[in-house]
C-alpha cells in the first residue's frame, strides 16, 4: 500500500489564495484540537478495523477549492495518526460520524464522504466535502 505523506500549506497558507475560502478557512480552524473518534464497536471499515475505539486530536486542516467553490478535498491532520500501525481510517464510518458531529459542533454545515484510497495519507484522512 503507497501512502501519500502531504506537503500542503496547511490552513495559513490557503488563506491568502481565496477570500472566499478565507471565510470558510476561519470556520475550520475551529475544528484544529478538537477530539475526534475513529474505529471502535461501530468501524466496518475495510483499510483498518479495530474493535477498540482511538480517540485522534486534529492537528491541522487543509483545503483545495474545486469544482465550483463549494466543493473542496479536505484533508484532515491527526496527532499521533499513523496509517501503517491503526490501517487506514478510510470507509471508517465511526470517523465519519465523529467528524460530522464536530462540523455541527462549530455550526459548518457541510456533506462529507470519504474521496478515494488513493489520496489517503499516513497521517491524514482525505474528503470530499460540499459546504452549504
Amino acid at each position: 500500500m503507497h501512502l501519500i505523506n502531504n506537503p500542503k500549506p496547511g490552513l495559513k497558507g490557503l488563506r491568502q489564495r481565496s477570500k472566499k475560502l478565507s471565510a470558510l478557512i476561519t470556520k475550520l480552524e475551529k475544528l484544529v484540537g478538537q477530539k475526534v473518534t475513529a474505529f471502535g464497536p461501530k468501524s466496518r471499515g475495510i483499510w483498518g478495523r479495530h474493535t477498540q475505539e482511538r480517540i485522534f486530536e486534529i492537528q491541522d486542516i487543509s483545503s483545495d477549492e474545486t469544482g465550483d467553490g463549494d466543493y473542496h478535498s479536505l484533508d484532515v491532520y491527526l496527532k499521533d495518526y499513523d496509517a501503517d500501525e491503526y490501517g487506514l481510517i478510510y470507509t471508517d464510518p465511526a470517523f465519519l460520524e465523529s467528524l460530522r458531529h464536530l462540523l455541527k459542533k462549530v455550526r459548518i454545515k457541510a456533506d462529507i464522504e470519504y474521496s478515494e484510497q488513493g489520496a489517503q495519507g499516513s497521517n491524514f484522512v482525505n474528503l470530499d466535502v460540499h459546504f452549504d
